[in-house]
């Protein structure tokens, strides 16, 4: 086929290749949310699809590129060792996390992404090419197109809808210049006499019929004023489940939909609503799209009432209002604030409860109605919201470091400080070690988040509380390992324990990512949280949950509790040497340019404009060579890091098994400090491992094992067999994925190259 191409044809059908792997490749960008402009998304779509093309017609390529790859690989190895490891942590850390994003148990890392779309784009460029060079039928590129843009549509990535119109016109163009090229060969073989310039003149009757039908079909009217045929309807969503939760599904739509309060079982997170805890079911399910100035925290249900393991209402005062009226509930309220405006749009979602930061002010819709506020600022709307309505939020937010609330505490319900008769005395023990040398409550609060964030594994594989038990005393004393629920829970009755008033909140975190200002909230974005109540400062959002990111707190309670999560000490030196000596700089310009002054040199024009310009040209240079000197010298640390850590394994090759097992469990120890599991002062390697093994399990890695291996290797006279350190050194190799994937990529590679204290390369003498 590809011989028949010639001049302008071949030109059309490359580009036509070209643009229609960039239609659905730049979906796919705006699904994986890869930060990237509409320009470089094509730059590079095509150059993949322009190699790709190249691979299929030049099979020997193939083999140039796996050469390359090979001596590219061995040269590394060769001269460049530093960055053997770096590369090797980089590959097995995308394949682990797309291995974990396609189970459904983790989301892409943001560093993952680019690659992930470049290989996607890659194979989708390989698939068409095939396809359309190889193959006379153009009707498979159809169906993997359309089904993928449909798919799209249906999940909200409303990109799709457009990349699909521009898609049906190139695949116009393209399947009828397949059907000119078949009627030109039958033209041939029968003889007949067929014009020269009938190849341009089909090409452009082509282009401009498929313009009339695909921009006519796109500018057909629109809109949700469609006919109703509820018997239907109603046996088709019954007869197929999961229409309900496509983008035209009317479950939610006012009229066939019902609006019901928020319940917090229905996100997936927990099975019931009358008992917490229990299996999840994530589901990527679009709720709810805000444009909002920044991420909040998003109020559905507030609750202060704990009893046999599960939330409930206290009675608080309600009032009814019309809506676009201010709020004023007879409740304690922020004082002071900044205010914040967020337009909030359902979409598979209906409800009668209104999602709002804290504290609202002011509510406006579309639709007239009543607006119920309670005490704790929880609103309902008469009527509800029903799918594609929007309302705007109006809400006053705590500035940190203000005071935000009045000062007694004596206002407020004792319902805030209520607790069930289950609480057994050792977490009242616990708590009470927590806070035992703190002084006020907010450092009390702030000491028990971070306990809570840092001893405690965030996990969604989880069953539920045995029968008989308290849901708290299991989670902080037996299984350590839980979701939001399990965090926000634990949180609540630790504080009331110490007299400081709280409730528990269910809602929505909005995703740290936004396109444009538009957040897309889903079903797994569904969260609990804590609000505790300080004299001065109000009512102040917690987060015990470790995977999620502290809130801004609104008070610097400076060193009292020595454990709120930071960067390193080392990290803030130098922050504040590079703010040091910009401040310096910045002086020095400013004295220098009060010395150039036309007026007291005697000099002008010209002359002050190249001292200027030569100015500029040295302060450049002089940037220039900081930076490649900046450069130069992390090259060369990285590289002697490296060589370091190459001669530390050529030492320990050097060992007996039981000087390799005790070398590499005390790296171990080392390692497990970063992730933050030190070893506590007095603590034996078998209290220290049977301590963390719950939060560190894994089915190919058991620490108590290795534990009893090193033991063995280090007080005994028993021989070491020779597979206890190849387990050792895997394990090692576990753990620093383990903290790569904590602490992030860049500060991991900090800590590992920069710093000196990663863990020890020292052979101890004797071993």
């Amino acid at each position: 086929m590809e011989k028949e191409l010639k001049g302008s044809r071949k030109t059309v059908l490359v580009s036509l290749y070209a643009l229609m792997v960039f239609t659905l490749v730049n979906t796919m960008a705006n699904a994986l949310v890869l930060d990237m402009g509409l320009l470089v998304r094509l730059l590079m779509s095509t150059g993949i699809s322009t190699v790709m093309l190249m691979m299929l017609f030049y099979p020997m390529m193939w083999f140039v590129i796996l050469g390359f790859i090979i001596v590219g690989g061995i040269m590394v190895n060769r001269f460049f060792p530093a960055y053997r490891l770096i590369m090797y942590e980089g590959i097995s850390g995308f394949l682990i996390n797309l291995f974990q994003h396609i189970q459904g148990k983790e989301v892409m890392h943001p560093d993952n992404v680019l690659a992930l779309w470049m290989i996607l784009v890659g194979i989708l460029s390989l698939l068409t090419a095939m396809q359309i060079f190889r193959k006379s039928s153009t009707w498979p590129l159809l169906l993997l197109y359309g089904t993928a843009f449909l798919v799209y549509w249906y999940s909200h990535i409303d990109l799709a809808y457009t990349m699909l119109m521009l898609f049906l016109l190139l695949y116009l163009i393209l399947y009828s210049l397949k059907k000119y090229q078949l009627s030109q060969q039958i033209w041939t073989a029968e003889g007949a006499d067929v014009q020269q310039n009938l190849d341009a003149l089909w090409q452009k009757t082509t282009v401009v019929y498929g313009l009339i039908i695909v921009v006519g079909a796109a500018l057909l009217p629109q809109g949700n004023l469609i006919l109703e045929w509820r018997w239907f309807e109603t046996r088709l969503v019954n007869q197929f489940p999961v229409l309900v939760d496509l983008r035209g599904s009317l479950e939610h739509s006012r009229g066939f939909g019902t609006s019901e309060y928020f319940n917090f079982a229905s996100t997936g997170f927990q099975d019931s609503p009358q008992v917490l805890g229990g299996p999840v079911q994530l589901s990527d399910r679009l709720v709810m799209t805000v444009k909002a100035p920044r991420p909040f925290y998003l109020r559905g249900n507030v609750k202060s009432f704990y009893q046999h393991n599960a939330w409930g209402y206290h009675e608080a005062n309600a009032k009814t209002q019309e809506i676009h009226k201010i709020l004023s509930p007879e409740a304690l309220g922020v004082i002071n604030g900044k205010e914040a405006t967020l337009s909030i749009t359902y979409n598979n979602f209906s409800s009668a409860t209104i999602f709002t930061p804290y504290q609202p002010f002011l509510i406006e819709n579309q639709r007239y109605g009543q607006v119920t506020v309670d005490d704790n600022y929880q609103l309902t709307l008469e009527g509800g919201v029903f799918k594609n309505e929007l309302y705007t939020v109006k809400a006053l937010i705590p500035v940190a470091g203000q005071v935000n609330g009045y000062e007694s505490t004596g206002l407020l319900p004792v319902d805030y400080l209520q607790l069930p008769n289950t609480i057994n005395q050792s977490i009242a023990q616990l708590t009470d070690s927590i806070t035992r040398e703190l002084t006020n409550d907010y450092a009390k609060a702030i000491a028990i988040q971070d306990y809570l964030r840092n001893n405690h594994a965030y996990s969604l594989d989880v069953s539920h509380t045995p029968p008989g038990r308290e849901f708290v005393d299991v989670f902080l004393f037996d299984t350590k390992e839980g979701y939001c629920t399990y965090f926000a829970t634990s949180l609540v009755v630790m504080l009331r324990l110490e007299g400081i008033p709280s409730r528990y909140v269910e809602g929505y975190l909005m995703p740290q990512h936004s396109q444009d200002g538009i957040y897309e909230v889903r079903q797994k974005n569904a969260h609990a949280w804590v609000e505790a109540y300080f004299q001065g400062l109000g009512w102040v959002t917690l987060e015990p949950t470790p995977a999620y990111p502290l809130p801004e707190q609104p008070l610097n309670i400076g060193n009292e509790t020595g454990i709120s999560e930071s960067l390193s000490g080392e990290f803030d030196e130098f922050l504040s040497l590079l703010e040091s000596m910009e401040t310096a700089n910045d002086s020095r310009i400013g004295g220098e340019d009060a010395t150039l002054d036309p007026s007291t040199t005697g000099k002008g024009g010209a002359e002050d404009q190249g001292q200027t310009a030569v100015t500029v040209q040295r302060v450049s240079r002089l940037f220039m060579g900081l930076v490649l000197s900046l450069l130069a010298g992390l090259f060369l640390r990285i590289t002697w890091v490296q060589r370091r850590f190459q001669g530390y394994q050529q030492q320990l090759a050097k060992l007996t098994t039981r000087g390799r097992v005790i070398h590499l469990y005390g790296n171990v120890l080392e390692l497990l400090a970063v992730l933050g599991y030190p070893q506590e002062g007095g603590e034996t390697p078998f209290e220290f491992s049977r301590r963390i093994s719950k939060q560190l399990y894994d089915l190919e890695h058991h620490f108590e094992n290795l534990t009893e291996v090193y033991v063995l290797a280090q007080y005994s006279q028993m021989d070491t067999a020779e597979e206890a350190s190849y387990e050792m050194e895997e394990y090692l190799k576990y753990i620093d994925q383990r903290n790569r994937y904590k602490i992030g990529v860049y500060r991991y590679l900090y800590t590992k190259y920069l710093r000196n204290d990663y863990y020890s390369t020292q052979i101890n003498k004797g071993s």
